[in-house]
């Protein structure tokens, strides 16, 4: 994605959004889903996607906290600090899954915290 928004008309001349339009309408017919009942972008990279997914989830959620593996990517780390959210760590088992159980516990601790 070039230029914000794919779904909204752009002054600027040299885009990419009917490519990314189309990228996203494929997935959604893969992933069988109704007309007009999705939104999307493409990111240059993992990084990019998981800053924008988390900063979505902020916004929606602006107390809550972000809990997350050990093992995951550093840029979910990076944003916790970029968009000042409570993040927890949570251990990993010895194949690198989270910690299902301490994921539950710390949730139980902070149920109360949307």
């Amino acid at each position: 994605n070039n230029l914000g928004d794919p779904f909204v008309t752009s002054n600027y001349g040299v885009h990419s959004r009917q490519f990314e339009c189309a990228v996203i309408d494929f997935f959604a017919k893969l992933w069988r889903m109704e007309p007009d009942s999705y939104w999307g972008y493409i990111t240059s990279s993992g990084t990019e996607g998981n800053l924008h997914g988390i900063l979505l989830a902020r916004e929606c959620h602006p107390d809550g906290i972000l809990y997350t593996s050990q093992e995951t990517h550093y840029s979910v780390f990076k944003a916790a600090r970029y968009y000042r959210m409570d993040c927890k760590s949570i251990p990993t088992l010895p194949m690198g899954e989270i910690d299902y159980d301490t994921l539950e516990r710390e949730i139980a601790k902070n149920i109360d915290r949307e």
